[in-house]
């Protein structure tokens, strides 16, 4: 399954920072185990990926120089974890918004 999230149509310029997205998390209790980097390339963007302790979710962002543009949650059908939920809060909290059109 995934989960699109991003800044709201009506604001596509709220960039996000790695700070403020991991202190959120802190703050939903989520705990990120491995933050990884790939960079970009000429057909994508730089991305970085967060792991989560006991889980297989996995968060991905697409990043430009000023930022954090654009992530995916992506679970597992076969985990029953409310941890999309709890990263989707997060994000919501800083002014992101999940796109309803496309979960799934």
């Amino acid at each position: 399954m995934e989960v699109y999230v991003g800044p709201p149509q009506a604001d596509a310029d709220v960039v996000l920072q790695r700070e403020q997205v991991l202190a959120a998390l802190r703050t939903a209790g989520v705990a990120v185990t491995k933050a990884q980097e790939v960079p970009a390339s000429a057909s994508l963007r730089a991305r970085w990926i967060l792991s989560f302790e006991g889980s297989e979710v996995s968060l991905q962002f697409q990043e430009t120089g000023d930022g954090l543009v654009f992530s995916t949650i992506e679970q597992s059908m076969f985990d029953a974890s409310d941890l999309p939920d709890r990263v989707c809060h997060a994000l919501e909290s800083l002014g992101w918004e999940v796109d309803q059109e496309n979960v799934g």
